[in-house]
């Protein structure tokens, strides 16, 4: 064959190969192709693909695989987050993705989550996320196959739910995943862990002590090769201590605290050195536990180390782990302190102790605030979609219904109305009962700040005077404010435990301050724990008849009586005392700071019993009358009330 021959064949053979190279890259090859293992070959030959023909869409599942292959082989955060964001970018401005090619966006969006929650910004990092779960709910019916993102979703909406305060959106994510056996063998330690913490934190104690005894099952059953496998059980064994320690079991506390100290230190992480510090922190308090007892000043120079070594840390001071890091520390110290018998010590750790716990109790009701507002705000958003929703609806039957007669159209316009009305007034019910809601929890927070600190100046005077019989002064106070920190945060609190923080409170009062003798009478109760009443009604009035009512060296009686009226749903209770009146004892009838003081406490009191009034569905009331001859003075109650007894 001669050469030009050759040459002449070669011309007319290269346009028929790349014809055939053309028609292979069609769009159904762009839409079914499969990268499985992402490698550099397989991204070159998809973008070759793309090239070769300008009108295939494939762009963005391109950009998409491009990121993912930068987070999970490259492990480089900065291409991972550029080829992210592009792939989100140029879909939304190309709308190129079909229904099988939309499921590849779960990529990026998990990429761009991943790395917002690891810097710390969880409100962006929840959008990314919550966007991540739809395309992966999507792709699940989609393929008829869960796909595994979806619990890795979940879990990082909780997490960064978590982070923020808003625990019980938290809780909900969390608990969506314990059903998902292939999730939880990789990553159910940690949903373990966390729904133990939140139970704590919302003091359910029961369930916060199940969650970490299923935590710690699953550790040692399916992260026995884990490279963290010894911090996971150190986490378990200090948190069911800490329990314990909560719940008043000292041998289980012990035995558990000493399980940590049986674990060697822990190794630092690569990616959150914090974390590293503060589960080190945690581990090395806990281990101090049990040497209490034996060396208090020993286990105090160890406590001041970490505690400094804390202040070295790059914390924030409202960070959840911290408070409760720091809280753990002041009870050790105050435990200590109190072995040695060096009360005055143990006194100045108990102010601190009350600080951290103050600052807790304004995280708490922040948080919980904003939860709420978060709340309400989804609902209404919720109520908008369904109101759009059910407006395109009515458009689209107008236009399908051109022939419906006259009366028709009005009979519709009405009832469109009807349900416009509906949900106008659903709106309106929903915004007043979270005014409502809030407004109760900012009331109940005025008296716990004066309880605490007269409480407190109780005890600064009973270590001047008598600093022997400070101890037991000082463990009563601790039980007591430990049962008015729990009832306080409660939106309804056991009647039993209301009453247990009063006598609490009046056995203090009456050996250290005034003496006094008392009793509490009841009529028609079975079962005061089955009785739920709002909290720290009962605690001002009390406080307000010993301080106020009582002169020294006198006969003081201080008489409370609880009669149930269970066919009314309301507590009638009668706070009698002996004292002076509410007039001063010359006869005057100046504002006495007994008449200054009850006044305010009356009229707090009254904005409460409205409030529960209308959210009982009940009328309540309280009267306050001096006795006859100014001998004392007498308060009633109506206090409404849920209980679940038959």
């Amino acid at each position: 064959m001669s050469k030009a021959l050759s040459s002449f064949i070669l011309l007319l053979l290269f346009p028929m190969s790349l014809l055939a190279q053309q028609s292979k890259y069609t769009q159904a090859y762009i839409d079914t192709f499969r990268m499985g293992q992402i490698t550099p070959n397989k991204l070159k030959e998809f973008k070759k693909a793309l090239e070769n023909n300008d009108r295939l869409k494939g762009w963005s599942k391109y950009y998409c695989h491009k990121a993912y292959y930068f987070f999970s082989t490259e492990n480089n955060r900065d291409s991972a987050l550029y080829f992210a964001n592009k792939a989100v970018t140029f879909n939304r401005e190309h709308s190129e993705m079909g229904p099988y090619q939309i499921n590849e966006l779960i990529k990026p969006y998990f990429i761009l989550g991943w790395y917002s929650r690891l810097s710390g910004n969880h409100k962006e990092a929840l959008q990314y996320n919550i966007k991540g779960l739809k395309y992966a709910i999507q792709g699940s019916e989609l393929y008829k196959k869960k796909s595994t993102y979806e619990p890795y979703f979940r879990r990082d909406i909780a997490d960064s739910y978590y982070k923020i305060g808003y625990l019980n959106f938290a809780k909900k994510y969390y608990t969506s995943v314990l059903d998902d056996d292939w999730f939880m063998a990789r990553e159910g330690w940690r949903v373990y862990h966390n729904l133990g913490m939140i139970n704590f934190f919302n003091n359910k104690l029961d369930s916060s002590l199940y969650h970490f005894k299923n935590g710690l099952l699953l550790v040692e059953d399916k992260f026995k090769s884990d490279e963290f496998y010894e911090e996971y059980k150190s986490w378990m064994y200090g948190n069911i201590g800490t329990v314990y320690r909560e719940m008043g079991n000292n041998d289980s506390t012990l035995h558990y605290y000493n399980l940590v100290k049986t674990i060697r230190t822990f190794k630092s992480y690569h990616r959150i050195p914090n974390r590293y510090k503060i589960s080190e922190a945690f581990r090395q308090t806990y281990a101090l536990y049990s040497d209490i007892p034996l060396d208090p000043n020993g286990v105090l120079l160890e406590l001041q180390k970490i505690n400094d070594s804390i202040d070295q840390m790059d914390i924030p001071l409202d960070d959840r782990a911290y408070l409760y890091l720091m809280t753990t520390i002041h009870d050790m110290k105050l435990e200590a302190y109190q072995t040695k018998g060096d009360y005055k010590k143990a006194f100045d750790v108990a102010l601190q102790k009350n600080l951290l716990e103050k600052q807790i109790h304004r995280k708490v009701l922040t948080e919980n605030l904003g939860e709420l507002e978060a709340k309400f705000q989804l609902e209404n958003k919720e109520a908008e979609i369904s109101k759009l929703a059910l407006s395109n609806t009515n458009k689209e039957l107008r236009l399908s219904q051109q022939r419906i007669t006259t009366y028709g159209i009005v009979g519709f316009v009405m009832v469109l109305g009807g349900i416009t009305f509906l949900l106008i007034r659903q709106k309106n019910m929903k915004t007043r009962y979270y005014q409502t809601h809030l407004e109760q929890r900012l009331l109940r927070s005025q008296l716990h700040p004066h309880f605490i600190f007269n409480s407190l100046n109780s005890i600064y005077n009973q270590f001047l005077k008598t600093p022997e019989k400070a101890k037991p002064y000082l463990l009563g106070f601790s039980s007591l404010l430990r049962i008015v920190l729990e009832n306080s945060l409660q939106e309804l609190a056991s009647f039993k435990k209301e009453i247990e923080a009063i006598q609490y409170y009046m056995n203090l009062e009456s050996k250290f301050s005034k003496e006094f003798s008392y009793s509490i009478e009841y009529k028609d109760f079975t079962d005061l724990d089955a009785v739920l009443i709002p909290p720290m009604l009962l605690q001002p009035l009390i406080e307000n008849a010993i301080k106020h009512g009582f002169d020294y060296g006198k006969k003081n009686e201080l008489k409370l009586f609880f009669e149930m009226k269970f066919g009314e749903q309301l507590i009638r209770c009668t706070i009698n005392d002996n004292g002076r009146g509410i007039s001063n004892r010359d006869g005057a009838q100046n504002k006495t700071p007994r008449k200054a003081s009850l006044s305010v406490s009356n009229d707090i009191i009254r904005k409460r019993l409205q409030i529960y009034s209308k959210t009982l569905k009940t009328k309540s009331k309280v009267s306050i009358e001096e006795n006859e001859g100014g001998k004392g003075t007498t308060v009633e109650l109506w206090i409404p009330f849920k209980s679940n007894l038959a």
